[in-house]
């Protein structure tokens, strides 16, 4: 390993001395040096299209798109808005009571995701991750818009992440904790993408 990493001198001479630079140049190869050819084909490919050039000149707007940095968190209105395709039964059918109850009972659970009260310490990126596969909103949105079904058949919340579908059970629409826990576990646990 230290040989792979750049570091020539045999470890049969190493001194207590020679920690440091072992440590330092250990730690280069791994954050830097062993994913170079990445970072150069990386770089190569966004010159080829412009937008080194862009990123150098605007590096302030291009931040979001490569790190973490002035993320904002998730809230509940901004998944209640991302999940505006709602695909209810017609309007005075029994499925369609069902599904506005369904639904109050949704929006109740992501607010208590944001305050902090969700059972099982649901958060708002669970849910998020749970029908599209990420916990953070893409900073240029999802290719479709999200929607939300129903079901009267299923015992627990199921997803197309390819589709960007939530499909919420009708069954708990008079209990509320029940639909929570429900809810919370299909949310927290489903084991990720490719895996519900």
């Amino acid at each position: 390993m230290t040989i792979e990493s750049g570091f020539s001198k045999p470890v049969s001479i190493m001194t207590m001395d020679d920690r440091e630079e072992l440590v330092h140049i250990v730690a280069l190869h791994y954050t830097l040096l062993r994913s170079k050819a990445e970072l150069d084909q990386l770089k190569m490919g966004l010159q080829s299209v412009g937008v080194a050039d862009a990123m150098k000149a605007y590096p302030d707007l291009f931040e979001g798109f490569f790190t973490e940095v002035g993320m904002k968190c998730l809230t509940a209105d901004e998944l209640q808005k991302l999940l505006r395709d709602i695909r209810f039964s017609p309007k005075g059918s029994s499925e369609r009571e069902k599904e506005e109850a369904t639904y109050m009972f949704f929006l109740d659970l992501l607010h208590s995701c944001e305050d902090g009260t969700a059972p099982e310490l649901l958060r708002l990126e669970n849910v998020l991750s749970f029908f599209t596969g990420a916990d953070t909103l893409p900073p240029l949105g999802f290719k479709y818009s999200p929607s939300l079904v129903f079901n009267s058949e299923n015992t627990f919340p199921t997803a197309s992440t390819c589709a960007l579908e939530l499909c919420l059970p009708t069954k708990y629409h008079q209990d509320y904790t029940t639909f929570c826990q429900k809810a919370a576990l299909a949310f927290i646990s489903h084991g990720g993408v490719g895996l519900i």
